[in-house]
C-alpha cells in the first residue's frame, strides 16, 4: 500500500487532467454500453416488426452514439498519455535530485546498478503502469458496473450467474499474483547484480584480457544469466496460465447466458433483441477482465519497481545539510581526536588532531589503505558518521553551509574524473563565473595544450574521457 501511496502523491499535482480522463473515460464507456440496447430496440422493434423507419432511425442514432464514444475515448488516450509521461519525468527528477544528495556511503549502500536500474527500468515500468492504470482501472470498473446493470435491467435471473464469473475470476487471479510478486522481487535483485557485472566488466575489460581471464567472466555471467533466465522461465508459467484460466470461464458464461437466454426466449419471457443485448454485454465485461487480467501481468512488476524508488526517496540521507553559517574565506581548519570507520567494526582514522592554519601546508604520508583519501574526503564533508570534532574557522564543520563550504575547496582526486561534454563544460562544472583568459591560463598551466590540435576549449570529451589517453586526462 506503501509503494501506491508515491504514486498518488504525483497524482494530486495532475488532479485536473486526472478530472478530465475521469471525464471522458466515462462518458466512452456510457456511450459504448449503450449500443447493444439500441441494437435489441432494432431488431424488437424494427427487423421483427418490418419496420424500416425504426430500423433507420435507431441506425441513426447508434452511428451518433459510436462517433461520440470514439471521440471521448481520443481525448482520454491522449490525455492519459500526457499525464503518465509527466508523472515518469517528475518520478526520475526527483530520483536524480535525491541520488544527488546521496554521500559516498549512501550510494555505496545501495550500488550503482540499483541506482541506475530506478532511474531507468523502474521509472518506465511506472510510466506504463500508470498508462495502462488510467485507461483500464477506471474503464474496467465502469464497464462492469454498467454492463451488471444492462444485464439486470434487461433479465434479473442473469444477476447471480455474472456475479458468481466474476469472482471466480477474482479468486483465480489473487492466487497467480501471491505467487508472482515475490519472484518479480526477484528477478530486479538479479538484473541488479547483473548490471553490476556488466559495469565491472566494460570498466576493467583491459585488464581482463590482459590477464586471460575473458572464458573465465564468461562462465561468471552464464551463471547469473541462467538464474534469470530460470526466475523468469518460472514466472511466465504462472502467468501462462491466466489469460487462458480467464477465457475458459467468460466464454462458459456466455455458454450459460445462451443456454438459458434460448429457454427464455422460447417461453416468451425474454425478447430475441434482448438475448442479443445480453451476450454483448457479457462480451463487454469479458473483454475487460481479459484486459484486467493483462495488465496484472505487468502489475506485479510494477508494484515491485514502486518499493525500490520508494526506498530511495524515503531514504534518510547520512548527510544533510543543516548548518546556517556562510564563511567567505578559510582561515584555519582544525581536526580534534577525529575517528572514521566504513564499516563501523574496522577504524580508517583513529584519533587524528591537527590544526591547519591559512598559508600553512600539510603533507600526509602513509601505504596503501592508510586513510589519506579518507581523511581528504572528511575535510570536505563527504561523509559525517566520524567521532570527534572538525572545525573551520573554529566552527563545527557540520554548522557551516556545506556548499558555500564546497566553495572555497579544490580538490583533485586520485583518479581523474572528466564529464562528457567539452572542455569548456568541464571547467564550468566546478566556476560559472570562470573567464576564457582563465581557462586558457589553467589550459598552460595543466600542460594540456593538447586540446588546442583538437578543437581547443570546445574539443568534446566522451564519458569519462575515452577519448583521452591516461596522460591526456590527468592534465
Amino acid at each position: 500500500m506503501k509503494n501506491w501511496k508515491l504514486i498518488s502523491g504525483y497524482f494530486k499535482r495532475h488532479i485536473f487532467q486526472v478530472f478530465l480522463i475521469i471525464l471522458f473515460t466515462g462518458l466512452g464507456v456510457l456511450f459504448q454500453m449503450n449500443v447493444p440496447k439500441i441494437m435489441s430496440n432494432v431488431v424488437n422493434e424494427g427487423i421483427i416488426q418490418n419496420d424500416l423507419s425504426k430500423i433507420y432511425g435507431y441506425g441513426f442514432k447508434m452511428i451518433v452514439i459510436s462517433v461520440l464514444a470514439l471521440i471521448s475515448s481520443f481525448f482520454s488516450v491522449v490525455l492519459i498519455s500526457r499525464i503518465s509521461s509527466e508523472i515518469a519525468g517528475e518520478l526520475r527528477y526527483d530520483l536524480y535530485s535525491k541520488i544527488e544528495s546521496f554521500s559516498v556511503k549512501d550510494s555505496l549502500l545501495f550500488g550503482k546498478a540499483y541506482l541506475i536500474n530506478s532511474m531507468t527500468v523502474d521509472t518506465a515500468q511506472i510510466r506504463l503502469i500508470i498508462n495502462l492504470m488510467l485507461r483500464m482501472f477506471l474503464r474496467i470498473p465502469l464497464t462492469l458496473i454498467t454492463g451488471i446493470y444492462m444485464i439486470v435491467s434487461t433479465d434479473e435471473s442473469f444477476l447471480f450467474i455474472t456475479l458468481s464469473i466474476l469472482f471466480l475470476i477474482f479468486i483465480f487471479v489473487y492466487c497467480t499474483g501471491r505467487k508472482t510478486i515475490p519472484l518479480f522481487e526477484k528477478i530486479m535483485s538479479e538484473i541488479d547484480k547483473i548490471t553490476a557485472f556488466l559495469r565491472e566488466n566494460i570498466k576493467g575489460i583491459a585488464e581482463i584480457k590482459s590477464f586471460n581471464k575473458v572464458s573465465y567472466r564468461d562462465e561468471i555471467f552464464k551463471s547469473k544469466s541462467d538464474e534469470l533466465e530460470r526466475l523468469i522461465l518460472k514466472v511466465n508459467k504462472y502467468m501462462s496460465f491466466l489469460t487462458p484460466g480467464v477465457m475458459l470461464i467468460t466464454n462458459y458464461s456466455i455458454i450459460i447466458i445462451l443456454y438459458i437466454g434460448f429457454k427464455n426466449t422460447l417461453s416468451g419471457k425474454i425478447q430475441i433483441g434482448n438475448l442479443i443485448a445480453l451476450v454483448q454485454y457479457m462480451t463487454f465485461i469479458s473483454l475487460s477482465v481479459v484486459l484486467f487480467t493483462l495488465m496484472l501481468i505487468l502489475l506485479p512488476r510494477a508494484f515491485v519497481s514502486a518499493g525500490r524508488i520508494s526506498k530511495i526517496l524515503d531514504y534518510e540521507t547520512e548527510i544533510v545539510n543543516n548548518g546556517n553559517t556562510e564563511i567567505q574565506n578559510i582561515e584555519n581548519l582544525e581536526f580534534k581526536n577525529v575517528s572514521f570507520s566504513y564499516n563501523e567494526k574496522e577504524k580508517v582514522l583513529s584519533d587524528i588532531s591537527f590544526k591547519l592554519n591559512k598559508g600553512e601546508t600539510l603533507g600526509v604520508i602513509g601505504h596503501t589503505g592508510s586513510g589519506k583519501s579518507s581523511l581528504i574526503k572528511l575535510i570536505i564533508g563527504l561523509f559525517n558518521n566520524y567521532e570527534g570534532e572538525i572545525l573551520v574557522n573554529g566552527k563545527k564543520q557540520e554548522d557551516i553551509d556545506i556548499n558555500f563550504f564546497r566553495k572555497l575547496i579544490g580538490y583533485v582526486p586520485q583518479r581523474g574524473f572528466l564529464f562528457s561534454g567539452s572542455v569548456r563544460d568541464n571547467f564550468l562544472m566546478a566556476n560559472d563565473d570562470i573567464s576564457e583568459e582563465d581557462m586558457k591560463n589553467a589550459v598552460k598551466l595543466s600542460l594540456a595544450e593538447f586540446i588546442y590540435d583538437k578543437e581547443g576549449l570546445d574539443f568534446k570529451i566522451v564519458q569519462d574521457g575515452k577519448n583521452l589517453s591516461g596522460g591526456q586526462k590527468q592534465r
